[in-house]
C-alpha cells in the first residue's frame, strides 16, 4: 500500500513529473519494441541465410564427390570434405555409402564406421531427395543424395552450428539499448524542457486564481504566447473579466434585493428538505426579537414559533402544496409568537424548486410583518361596521318617521278629501286648496327622503316588468299639464316613434315615471315663459333591445356652466337664492341620476344661462317576450282633486288601524262607496273579529300594538286552513313605503298593499283589485 501510495503521489501531484515519466515510458517501450523487431529479424534473416547455404554446400559436394565414389578414390573425397570444411560455422562434413558407412569425414576417426543415429536414419530413408535434418537457431544439419543415372551412390552430410547468430543478436542488442538509453535521455530531456515552459504557465495560473481566490481583483495572466496556453490565457482573462462583472452586477442585484426587502420590511427564509436546513435571515430573526445566533437553522425554530391556532391550517396548506406537482407557488397569513410574547401577523409567501419528476426539494420565500395592515383593516372593518350600524340607524330613523309623519298626513289628507265633497264657500276652498297643497308638499318631501335613504342603504332596486314607453310618456304629459296651465305655460310631446311600432319592453316604469315627472316638474318649476317639450324617440329596435331616448326641454332660467355637475348632487341647487324663490329639498335631481344609472344609462345635461335647460337620457332596454296589463303605481302619490264617487261596494269590510283619526277618516270614506264597515283597534281583536264573522275583505294596519297587521294575518290564515274556510281577501295599508316592508306583507299572507296616506282613488283601486280576483 505505500509503494502504491508513494508511485501515486509522485505521479499525480505534478504534471512535469507525469510528462518526464510519461516521455521515458514511451521511449523505454518503443525501442524495446524497436530493438527486439530489429534482433528477431536479423536472426531469422541470418538462420535462413545459414540454412540456405547448408543445403548449396551438401548439393556442390555431392555433385563434386559422383566421381571419387565411381572411382573408389577415398583421397579425392576426403579432399572434398576438407574443402567444405573451410566454410566458417561447419560443424561436420561426412560421405557415406548407400548402406551407411562413413567413407569421408571430417573427423577422420569415424571413417569406415556405420551410422546408426535417428537423424541419419531419417536422411538415408529418403535417398533421391535433399533434406534438413535439423533446424534450430543452434544447429542444422543437412543431408544430400548421390546419384548416378538414378541410382543412389551415396550420401553427403554437413552439419552447420549457428554461433554467429548469437554474436550478431548480441551486437545488435547492446546498441539498440544504447540508442534506446538515448532516446529516452533525449526524450526526458524534451519533456523536461516542455513541462518546465508549461508548469510555469500553469503556475501563473494558480498564482492568479489563488488572488483571486484570497479577494484580489483586476489580476490577469500574460498572453503573449501564441499556441494553446496563450489562448487559454486570453480565455482565462476573458473570464476573470466576465466573472468580476458578473460579481458587480449580483453585488448591486444583491444589494437592491436588501434594499427591497428593508423598504417591504420582509424577511428572506431559505429551507433544503432534502437536509432539512434553514437559512434565516438576520431581518427575519430580528423581526421576532432574537439574535443571529439565537434561533436554529432548523425548520422547527419556525414551527414552535407559529401561533397553535394557526398550525392546523397552515402545515395543512404547505403540505398540500408539497404533495401536488403542480403548485410552484403559495402564500398564507398566519401569527407568529415574538420573543417578548408579543404577536406578529405574518404574510408568507413561498416558491417551490421541484425536479423533473415534480418531486419538492427546496423552499424560498419571504416572511413581511404585516401587523399594522391587520390593525388598520380590523380598525377599517370596525369603522365600516359602525358606519352601516349609523345607516341602519338613520334608516330605521326614517322609517320610523315616515309612519309617524305618514300617520297624521294620513288622517290630514284623508280629512280634505272629505271636506272636498261637502258644500264649501270660495274662502273655505281657497283654504283648503292650501292645505291639500303643503300636504303634497310634504309627501314630496318625504318620499325624496326615503329613496336617497334606500340608495345610502343599498337597498334600492328596480322592478322590471313589461310596459310600453310611450303610453307611458302621453300618460305622465297628461298628468303634468295642469301644473303648466296654472302657470299659463304650454307643454308639448315632441314623439319620434316608427308608425305601428308599439315596442313594448321590460323595465321599471314606476321609477321611469318618477324620474320624467320629476324632471317635468322641475322644467315647469324653473320656467316663467314660454313652455316644455317632452321628447321620446325610439332610436333603434330589434327583436332583442330596444334603445329608446327621453328627453325634457325648458325655456327657463337655465343654469351656469360651473355649476352643472353640483346640481346632482344631494340637498344641491344652482343658486341658495332658489330655494327662497322656487322652493325644494334638492334631492329630485340626485334620485333621478342614480334611478337612470342603475338602469343603465346616465342623465346628461345641456343647459345655457337664462335661455334654458334640456335633460336627456338614453335606455337600452330589453324587449318583451308578450304585452302584459301592467298596473302602474302611483311614483308621487301627487295628491290631486278627488272625483265624486261612482262606485258602490255592497260588501263587508273590517278596518283594523289604531289610531282614532284614521278610523274615522277612512270608515267615512269607505261608507260614502257603499261599504259596511266594522272596526277593530289591533291585531288580536281582528282576528278574534275574523273568527266570529266572515268579512268580503279586511283592511289591515301593518303597525299596531298587542298583535301587528302580519302577526294577525299569519293567525286568520292558519285559522282559516284548519276550520276549512276560504281565504279573506287581506289589504295591507302602512306608513312604510319600503320594499321590504311589502315583501314581508306579502309573505304573510296578505294579497294587496297601500302606502299611507290612502286617498279615495287607492281604495277605489285596492276595492277593484279585489273584485276582479273574486269573479275570476
Amino acid at each position: 500500500m505505500k509503494v502504491m501510495n508513494f508511485f501515486y503521489n509522485l505521479w499525480a501531484k505534478s504534471i512535469a513529473r507525469q510528462l518526464l515519466i510519461g516521455v521515458s515510458l514511451v521511449h523505454a517501450l518503443l525501442m524495446t519494441f524497436f530493438v527486439y523487431e530489429i534482433v528477431s529479424s536479423q536472426r531469422e534473416e541470418l538462420h535462413r541465410n545459414s540454412v540456405s547455404m547448408s543445403e548449396n554446400l551438401a548439393i556442390m559436394a555431392a555433385q563434386t564427390s559422383i566421381p571419387w565414389i565411381l572411382a573408389s578414390d577415398f583421397a579425392g573425397m576426403e579432399e572434398v570434405v576438407r574443402s567444405v570444411s573451410r566454410y566458417p560455422e561447419i560443424a561436420y562434413v561426412m560421405i557415406l555409402g548407400p548402406d551407411g558407412k562413413v567413407l569421408a569425414h571430417s573427423d577422420r576417426k569415424k571413417v569406415g564406421l556405420y551410422v546408426n543415429d535417428e537423424l541419419s536414419m531419417v536422411g538415408l530413408s529418403y535417398p533421391y531427395e535433399h533434406r534438413i535434418l535439423l533446424n534450430d537457431y543452434s544447429n542444422i544439419d543437412v543431408s544430400a543424395p548421390i546419384n548416378v543415372n538414378s541410382r543412389l551412390v551415396g550420401w553427403v552430410r554437413i552439419g552447420l552450428h549457428q554461433n554467429n547468430i548469437a554474436r550478431v543478436s548480441q551486437l545488435i542488442l547492446q546498441r539498440g539499448v544504447i540508442f534506446t538509453v538515448v532516446a529516452i535521455c533525449v526524450g526526458v530531456v524534451f519533456a523536461w524542457l516542455l513541462a518546465a515552459g508549461l508548469t510555469q504557465a500553469l503556475r501563473k495560473f494558480i498564482a492568479i486564481a489563488g488572488e483571486i481566490t484570497d479577494g484580489a481583483r483586476g489580476k490577469r495572466v500574460d498572453e503573449s504566447r501564441v499556441d494553446e496556453v496563450g489562448q487559454l490565457a486570453h480565455h482565462f482573462n476573458t473570464m476573470l473579466c466576465k466573472l468580476e462583472s458578473s460579481e458587480s452586477q449580483l453585488r448591486d442585484s444583491e444589494e437592491r434585493f436588501e434594499l427591497a426587502l428593508r423598504g417591504a420590511n420582509d424577511a428572506l427564509w431559505d429551507y433544503d428538505i432534502i437536509t432539512g436546513k434553514v437559512f434565516y435571515s438576520p431581518r427575519w430573526k430580528e423581526m421576532l426579537g432574537y439574535s443571529d445566533d439565537e434561533v436554529a437553522p432548523d425548520i422547527d425554530a419556525w414551527k414552535m414559533r407559529v401561533l397553535i391556532e394557526d398550525r392546523g391550517k397552515l402545515f395543512e396548506i404547505i403540505e398540500e402544496a408539497l404533495a401536488d406537482r403542480d403548485v410552484t407557488q403559495f402564500s398564507h397569513i398566519y401569527r407568529m409568537a415574538c420573543r417578548n410574547g408579543a404577536v406578529l401577523w405574518i404574510l408568507g409567501r413561498g416558491l417551490i424548486v421541484r425536479n423533473e419528476d415534480g418531486v419538492a426539494l427546496r423552499m424560498v420565500g419571504t416572511s413581511a410583518d404585516i401587523s399594522r395592515r391587520i390593525q388598520a383593516e380590523q380598525e377599517l372593518i370596525q369603522a365600516r361596521d359602525r358606519a352601516e350600524q349609523a345607516t341602519r340607524a338613520k334608516t330605521d330613523f326614517l322609517a320610523n318617521m315616515s309612519h309617524e309623519i305618514r300617520t297624521p298626513l294620513n288622517g290630514i289628507i284623508g280629512t280634505t278629501d272629505l271636506l272636498r265633497e261637502t258644500e264649501l264657500d270660495q274662502e273655505q276652498s281657497e283654504l283648503l286648496e292650501t292645505v291639500q297643497q303643503c300636504s303634497s308638499v310634504l309627501l314630496l318631501l318625504l318620499n325624496n327622503i326615503l329613496d336617497i335613504s334606500k340608495i345610502e342603504a343599498g337597498k334600492f332596486n328596480l322592478d322590471c316588468h313589461a310596459f310600453e314607453p310611450l303610453s307611458l310618456i302621453k300618460e305622465v304629459v297628461r298628468m303634468m299639464n295642469p301644473q303648466a296651465v296654472d302657470k299659463e305655460l304650454g307643454i308639448s310631446l315632441d314623439v319620434h316613434w316608427p308608425e305601428g311600432n308599439s315596442s313594448w319592453v321590460m323595465g321599471d316604469s314606476t321609477r321611469l315615471k318618477q324620474v320624467m315627472i320629476n324632471l317635468i316638474g322641475n322644467a315647469i318649476k324653473f320656467t316663467s315663459s314660454g313652455g316644455v317639450s317632452v321628447g321620446v324617440s325610439l332610436l333603434k329596435a330589434n327583436d332583442k333591445v330596444a334603445s329608446i331616448r327621453f328627453s325634457v326641454t325648458d325655456t327657463g332660467i337655465g343654469i351656469d356652466e360651473a355649476k352643472r355637475e353640483e346640481i346632482f348632487d344631494k340637498f344641491t341647487q344652482a343658486d341658495v337664492s332658489m330655494t327662497r324663490s322656487y322652493g325644494g329639498s334638492g334631492l329630485g335631481l340626485a334620485i333621478c341620476r342614480h334611478i337612470v344609472e342603475e338602469m343603465g344609462s346616465r342623465l346628461q345635461l345641456e343647459t345655457m344661462l337664462n335661455v334654458g335647460s334640456t335633460f336627456w337620457f338614453t335606455l337600452s332596454l330589453p324587449m318583451a317576450l308578450q304585452r302584459a296589463a301592467v298596473q302602474e303605481s302611483k311614483p308621487f302619490e301627487t295628491i290631486h282633486k278627488p272625483e265624486p264617487a261612482v262606485l258602490a261596494y255592497d260588501i263587508k269590510i273590517l278596518l283594523v288601524e289604531d289610531v282614532q283619526v284614521n278610523r274615522l277618516v277612512l270608515g267615512k270614506t269607505l261608507t260614502r262607496l257603499g261599504c259596511r264597515v266594522d272596526m277593530a283597534v289591533n291585531g288580536a281583536e281582528a282576528v278574534e273579529m275574523r273568527m266570529s264573522c266572515d268579512y268580503d275583505v279586511i283592511l289591515m294596519d301593518v303597525q299596531m300594538p298587542v298583535l301587528n297587521g302580519m302577526d294577525a294575518t299569519v293567525k286568520i290564515r292558519e285559522w282559516e286552513a284548519a276550520n276549512n274556510k276560504s281565504s279573506v281577501y287581506i289589504i295591507a295599508f302602512t306608513a312604510s313605503a319600503m320594499s321590504e316592508t311589502r315583501n314581508m306583507c306579502m309573505a304573510s299572507g296578505m294579497n294587496d298593499f297601500i302606502v299611507k296616506p290612502v286617498r279615495s282613488a287607492d281604495l277605489i283601486a285596492a276595492l277593484e283589485s279585489w273584485r276582479s280576483v273574486s269573479e275570476s
